[in-house]
C-alpha cells in the first residue's frame, strides 16, 4: 500500500532546511528525533523507479518527495524496508 499524503504542497518552497525542519519531533524531555514512516515491501514487482534517465529533479525535490504525513498526521521520512527484517522488527 502506498503512501502518498505528501507535506509539501506546491506553495512551499523546497529548500534542505525546511524539509529537515518538518521531520524533526522533539518528546518532553527535549530529545530530538528524525520521524521516519516505515512501509514493508510487498513484492519487487509493484516497485519500479521513481524517476526517468531523463528527468533531473534537484536534491530538494527528490528529498522533498520522500515526506510524508505519519499515521499522527506529522510530517516524516517515507522508507521502504525488506519483509525479511519486517518479521523480528515488532519483537525488539
Amino acid at each position: 500500500m502506498s503512501v502518498k499524503t505528501l507535506c509539501f504542497d506546491c506553495q512551499t518552497p523546497v529548500v534542505i532546511p525546511e524539509v529537515l525542519r518538518r521531520i524533526m519531533r522533539q518528546d518532553s524531555d527535549g530529545a530530538i528525533y528524525v520521524n521516519i514512516v516505515f512501509n514493508e515491501r510487498g513484492s519487487c514487482g509493484e516497485y519500479e523507479s521513481a524517476y526517468t534517465c531523463l528527468e533531473y529533479p534537484t536534491l530538494e525535490e527528490i528529498f522533498a518527495g520522500t515526506i510524508v504525513e505519519d499515521e499522527c498526521g506529522t510530517c516524516g521520512i517515507n522508507i521502504l524496508v525488506n519483509c525479511d527484517i519486517c518479521d523480528g522488527w515488532e519483537q525488539r
